[in-house]
């Protein structure tokens, strides 16, 4: 019985210490300068941000995150999606807010999140990200996560 119990604990202590392991010698990420693509839908965000055109942050969101599907590691676009994010978060007092808004703040987090990953030393992006993890933090009453974005 006793080797039964040995072996058991044996092998629950292997198969966590693979998964960390595996974990741990994973590569890092790498950031990868904006494609052509890339750039197009920089343009088509700071023309949208300056003219105020909140109507067409839904169809800049979804070319955006094609973008980002087809290059991942592009922090710049990986940042420029969570904004259109924390704005629609922002303005969700602008027509009746629906209880599925918040997703914009987790996804924006989310988001700042990756982009930090990717460019540790861009203080914008370390700046939002913290904010909206206390956004989040808040929204969720999670207190842990509320001084994890201080």
């Amino acid at each position: 019985m006793r080797l039964i119990i040995a072996l058991a604990a044996f092998a629950t202590i292997s198969l966590s210490g693979c998964s960390w392991l595996a974990t741990a010698t994973a590569p890092a990420k790498v950031a990868s300068p904006p494609s052509d693509e890339a750039q197009v839908q920089a343009r088509a965000f700071w023309e949208v941000l300056h003219n105020g055109q909140y109507e067409r942050i839904d169809a800049l969101l979804e070319s955006h995150m094609q973008v980002v599907l087809a290059d991942p590691n592009d922090p710049l676009t990986l940042a420029h999606t969570a904004w259109l994010h924390a704005w629609k978060f922002s303005e969700r007092n602008r027509t009746k807010p629906q209880a599925r808004v918040v997703e914009h703040a987790t996804e924006a987090r989310r988001l700042f999140d990756e982009a930090v990953l990717l460019a540790p030393d861009e203080a914008r992006y370390r700046g939002f990200a913290a904010g909206f993890t206390m956004a989040e933090g808040g929204i969720f009453r999670n207190e842990k996560q509320l001084r994890q974005g201080q």
